[in-house]
């Protein structure tokens, strides 16, 4: 697994740097080579794929989802984890 995080902190470097650059350069295409000719929206790509990969290994134990209870289990604990944040930006959004 270390090579992969050590992957995705080159594609999180590169997707800052591309984002810096495209504040101060002026550049006639967006998303440009930044560093070492790896366009940062391809990286952005890299780095979703590469963050999947330890969910997959996490998620894809037998006991995980083997029934329809660790299914509903999942859901109803990643919709306590996100509901309340979701709610809250929805909010200050129509306060705003």
């Amino acid at each position: 697994m270390l090579p992969f995080q050590g992957l995705r902190g080159v594609c999180a470097m590169a997707i800052f740097l591309g984002h810096q650059t495209d504040n101060f350069l002026a550049s006639p295409f967006h998303g440009q080579s930044v560093v070492v000719g790896l366009e940062y929206l391809q990286a952005v790509s890299l780095f979703f794929l590469l963050s999947g990969i330890p969910l997959v290994r996490l998620y894809s134990t037998p006991k995980k989802f083997n029934d329809w209870a660790g299914t509903v289990d999942f859901w109803r604990k990643r919709a306590a984890r996100l509901a309340p944040m979701y709610y809250l930006t929805l909010v200050l959004n129509l306060v705003a």
